[in-house]
């Protein structure tokens, strides 16, 4: 007879590893309380993590604002890269007349990084004003 919990285990999807937990209750609390409002401790109880925990994949707060906005960064840019595949597949010209549809060359902009050193606070490559 077969055994029905193999099968409930491959169709369920992936629990989110500690580390994708942390990022994303710091995320909610830094967006609900503001960074300088949450400390370590109440991203590891939001996330279900121990707090020795936190610091194995976290050493500082600054390490994981950073991780929140890199992955943020990385929504952003798969998002306008998703609306750009549309817009390049749609036709050049308007069905009202000769107005063209934007350029579907590469968007230099999107390989957007942060940067950031202890002397000057963080900032974004070409495309941000």
């Amino acid at each position: 007879m077969a055994d029905l919990t193999d099968a409930d285990d491959a169709a369920s999807p992936t629990p989110p590893g500690k580390r994708e937990r942390l990022i994303a209750a710091a995320c909610d609390l830094f967006y609900r309380q503001g960074i300088a409002g949450t400390t370590l401790a109440h991203i590891a109880e939001a996330a279900e993590v121990p707090l020795g925990n936190m610091y194995y994949y976290f050493k500082t707060k600054d390490d994981i604002v950073a991780a929140v906005v890199e992955a943020r960064t990385e929504e952003i840019r798969s998002a306008t890269a998703a609306l750009h595949r549309v817009s390049c597949r749609t036709s050049r010209t308007s069905p009202r007349g000769p107005r063209t549809w934007p350029d579907c060359s590469p968007l230099p902009w999107l390989s957007l990084t942060v940067r950031s050193s202890p002397s000057r606070p963080p900032t974004s490559m070409p495309g941000c004003p």
